[in-house]
């Protein structure tokens, strides 16, 4: 079941990934092994526990209200024409 490979991760990520897992009683592998189950394979039935998202990724997400037929040149050009009226 274990294949070892390479990942190239910065340094400095890489030594806070390694100090933020061993404060949570955690190896790093266990951290991105759990990510990519409930990214890639969309498994729900990951708990929250075995799941350790930092603030920083959470911040990342963006909910918004646009609908389906948002026309996102239209209304950038429509900004630019009040813009530079």
């Amino acid at each position: 079941m274990e294949n070892i490979f390479t990942l190239k991760i910065d340094k400095k990520l890489l030594k806070k990934a390694n100090e933020y897992a061993k404060n949570n009683k955690k190896t790093l592998s266990e951290i991105i092994e759990s990510y990519l189950r409930l990214v890639v394979l969309g498994e729900k039935n990951v708990s929250t526990e075995e799941i350790i998202i930092s603030d920083f990724v959470k911040s990342l997400s963006v909910k918004t209200n646009l609908s389906t037929d948002f026309d996102y040149k239209k209304e950038y050009q429509n900004h630019l024409i009040e813009k530079y009226k």
